[in-house]
């Protein structure tokens, strides 16, 4: 009878196979790190390294920001091939199971000494994610210390390094994109698209609205040919990152015969945020003749994104837009629905001075007038 033999052989190999999966990482230590080869641009990983921390112990010199949860740390490295690259991470999930977010921090030219790096983040995402390197030297060596959040987990995720665009020639307000004014309409009838992939923030001047989201503005231009404006985006496509908002600043540069790029915070507008995938806004204020420089970048610190822009004209103001040219109205008979309306319209309209409405505040900018003699 050979049966007997079955058992031991079993537990042979379910002890080796359990070896095997619960082995310490080969990248346990920065020492060891594993070298990934950067790839080029591309909106999702071309290539991920599945990587995981089962098993890993911590190294020395935590980092600052992981407090005692790297304590399943793993080493990575590559070799800078551009000046601004992304780190990307998918299929984090916990072991056994469970989506959870990776932990990352990145030091320069060695293995550390002492828990600086010049990024550390103790948990970002979940499931997914990514982080913006922005000055970075060709040649230079980053390694990246990975781990999972928490003191007694472990986890397994997908990571991969590309480079980023070099910046777009709009990237700085002396090489912004010049704007022809187009005819109003819903739509814009000659676009532009504007991409703020590879862009990095501009330092001066600091832009009164939007905070650090300005880390991606480009630069457009146009010459105003009446006190309002209409700035319309449309077909937003996220490059990196979550949906974000939009956020602009427009600056008053000067006659168009020697305009100047601003040199203080002052403005004619800004939003930090004025819509998603499709949105304008009506903006007054313009000096006819005057060059405008926009700012415009896409919400949140690490998003890139492309959309179609266009300024437009407004169309002149109605007859009615003011009290002295009020539409005659004449009262009707009662019924369910107007037998002998009067259309009109907003369009093109402009606020009344004085006097100042009592109810809408800042809405009343569109007001048009209207009259009626009292029957009752």
């Amino acid at each position: 009878m050979k049966l007997p033999l079955i058992q031991p052989l079993l537990a042979f190999c379910l002890s080796f196979a359990s070896t095997l999966i619960y082995a310490q990482p080969a990248n346990d230590d920065c020492a060891n790190a594993v070298s990934i080869i950067p790839q080029s641009w591309n909106t999702t990983c071309n290539f991920s390294i599945i990587a995981t921390t089962q098993n890993a112990t911590p190294s020395a010199n935590a980092p600052s920001c992981a407090g005692s949860g790297a304590n399943d740390d793993i080493w990575y490295s590559f070799t800078v091939t551009a000046s601004n690259m992304v780190v990307r991470f998918s299929e984090a999930n916990l072991l056994p199971s469970g989506a959870t977010g990776l932990a990352l921090a990145l030091y320069k030219q060695s293995c550390p000494a002492d828990n600086s790096a010049f990024y550390c983040n103790g948990g970002f995402g979940f499931n997914s994610g990514h982080v913006i390197i922005n000055g970075l030297t060709i040649g230079e060596k980053v390694y990246l210390r990975c781990w999972s959040p928490g003191n007694s987990n472990a986890m397994q995720f997908k990571l991969c390094v590309q480079d980023l665009p070099e910046a777009p020639v709009n990237d700085d307000c002396g090489g912004a994109t010049a704007l022809a004014v187009q005819p109003f309409g819903q739509t814009c009838t000659n676009a532009i698209n504007v991409s703020t992939l590879g862009a990095t923030p501009s330092l001066t001047p600091a832009a009164s609205c939007g905070g650090a989201d300005t880390n991606d503005d480009v630069w457009l231009k146009f010459t105003a040919t009446s006190g309002q404006h209409i700035f319309r985006f449309a077909s937003q496509v996220q490059l990196l990152g979550g949906s974000s908002n939009l956020g602009m600043t427009i600056y008053d540069g000067g006659p168009a015969a020697s305009p100047s790029c601003p040199a203080n915070t002052t403005n004619v507008f800004c939003s930090g945020g004025f819509g998603f995938f499709n949105g304008y806004q009506l903006v007054g204020g313009f000096t006819p003749g005057h060059t405008y420089f926009i700012r415009i970048w896409t919400g949140g610190q690490q998003n890139f994104a492309s959309f179609d822009f266009c300024v437009q004209e407004v169309p002149p103001p109605p007859a009615n837009d003011d009290c002295t040219g009020a539409i005659n109205l004449i009262v009707q008979p009662f019924g369910q629905t107007c037998t002998n309306a009067v259309t009109f319209n907003t369009s093109g309209a402009t606020a009344s001075a004085l006097p100042a409405a009592s109810c809408g505040g800042t809405h009343v900018n569109d007001d048009v007038w209207l009259k009626f003699t009292a029957t009752s």
